[in-house]
């Protein structure tokens, strides 16, 4: 399959893959790929993606070209390891290692000025990768999740353990988006997944109850398996059309976006914080009771952006008391059925909804920040 640029609303060209190999294209204009990172400005580090020669980006592997060890540690194969297309596959990676996320082997904060081979994925097929200031995440050719970095490691590991492990497995993931505290990963059939960027809390608690009713357990959470990971499906709340599914995704910091095959829109609040300043396009859903090991139990929840809710904050410098007398409330404004949920929890919304002022409006390009949302409509509309 041969890769296509495609280009974000805030981040510039996005590519998927990368090679360097003999001459494929008569197009001059294609000089090199880049893999896109999402790099927070604590880290600096950028990883990119080489060609040395014109050629075609291809985003499955061949046969010859080794995916990553299922052993859950890095395969970087043999030197001299070539593509069908005697291409080899490289990954140039430079900036700051201080979450050793650049060079997992080395526990030197180092600084990479200029940009370098990463022997640890050489010749290793990349689908997508995503970089967070303290951990980072790849797809490789046979769509399994690979995660690493500081952030994902327990504190005691040692360094000899750092390097990418397997963590799901099986779910032919094309695209993943990662975050401070969730990974997010898109399979080709157009589910969404979620696991936690943190390896101590992807651990199964195997003395849990586990409702077969609830949604989250039996074929959405994963036990037993290959990596015994916990993850989560995440399922729209309203229902697709025939032949309709996702095809893409972006994350902000607490909210997830969601692109179908027909244009629509979804949202998915996975914090307290999703609507603090309205990038949710609603106030009111619905999540899991926690209280309630069935899945038919749902809390009907309110997220009001912090203008709507206190519209005077800063009209004067003294601080004024919260109407609950509540400090919590005073910085958070949710309903109060949310105060004492823990929001950490990957169960505490498994839902996409979509956005009401966006229905019937067809969206061909999705973007998030970490305060915001912006579609990109099929007349080249831009509303945020």
């Amino acid at each position: 399959m041969t890769i296509r640029q495609t280009t974000t609303l805030l981040n510039g060209p996005r590519w998927f893959s990368h090679s360097s190999g003999p001459r494929m294209s008569s197009n001059p204009v294609i000089r090199g790929a880049a893999v896109a990172t999402s790099i927070a400005a604590a880290v600096a580090a950028t990883i990119t993606v080489q060609q040395t020669a014109v050629g075609p980006l291809h985003n499955d592997p061949s046969p010859s070209v080794p995916a990553l060890a299922i052993s859950g540690k890095i395969n970087p194969g043999e030197k001299g390891v070539v593509g069908g297309d005697g291409e080899e596959l490289r990954l140039l990676v430079w900036g700051s290692n201080r979450s050793r996320i650049i060079s997992p082997d080395s526990s030197d904060a180092m600084q990479i000025r200029t940009p370098s081979v990463a022997s640890f994925l050489q010749d290793v097929a990349l689908r997508d990768l995503a970089v967070h200031a303290t951990h980072a995440v790849c797809v490789d050719g046979r769509g399994d999740v690979y995660q690493w970095g500081d952030g994902f490691f327990d504190q005691k590991s040692s360094s000899d353990d750092r390097k990418p492990v397997l963590t799901l497995q099986g779910k032919n993931i094309t695209r993943v988006q990662v975050t401070e505290s969730r990974i997010f990963a898109l399979s080709a059939s157009g589910k969404v997944y979620v696991i936690s960027s943190e390896a101590a809390q992807q651990k199964p608690n195997l003395g849990a109850v586990t409702p077969s009713s609830a949604s989250w357990w039996g074929t959405g959470w994963f036990w037993g398996g290959e990596t015994g990971i916990q993850h989560f499906e995440i399922e729209p709340a309203q229902q697709l059309a025939w032949r309709e599914k996702i095809i893409s995704i972006a994350a902000g910091r607490d909210h997830l976006l969601a692109l179908t095959s027909s244009g629509r829109t979804f949202v998915h609040p996975f914090s307290k914080d999703a609507n603090t300043h309205g990038q949710l396009g609603f106030r009111k859903f619905d999540i899991p009771d926690p209280s309630c090991s069935t899945s038919t139990s749902r809390l009907h929840v309110e997220l009001p952006p912090r203008a709507v809710a206190d519209p005077y904050a800063k009209n004067t410098r003294y601080a004024r008391e919260s109407p609950s007398g509540s400090p919590a409330a005073a910085l958070l404004p949710v309903s109060e059925n949310l105060m004492n949920l823990d929001d950490r929890n990957l169960k505490f919304s498994d839902r996409l909804f979509e956005v009401p002022a966006l229905r019937g409006v067809h969206v061909i390009q999705i973007a998030a920040g970490s305060r915001s949302s912006f579609v990109r409509t099929d007349t080249g509309s831009v509303l945020g």
